[in-house]
């Protein structure tokens, strides 16, 4: 079985990065910022990318991973 990961606040994809090093299978990034979420795709083109809010993102059709990971979000930077 291999498991799977969901990244939110993905940044440039640190988390989807280290998913990958262990085995473990990126599902989906969700980022707002446009500069980390194409540096994501480059890395990751696999992987869905949901440049949305998360709070209004309609989450019924995303698949559900193993792992939720998410960073500290805007709220931690100089423009939150």
């Amino acid at each position: 079985m291999t498991l799977t990961l969901g990244s939110l606040f993905d940044g440039i994809g640190g988390f989807p990065l280290a998913a990958i090093r262990q085995g473990i299978t990126p599902l989906w990034a969700s980022e707002i910022e446009p500069f980390p979420i194409q540096v994501t795709k480059h890395h990751f083109p696999e992987t869905l990318h949901m440049a949305h809010p998360v709070r209004t993102y309609p989450w019924h059709p995303v698949p559900a991973p193993d792992w939720p990971a998410h960073g500290p979000g805007c709220s931690w930077s100089r423009s939150g």
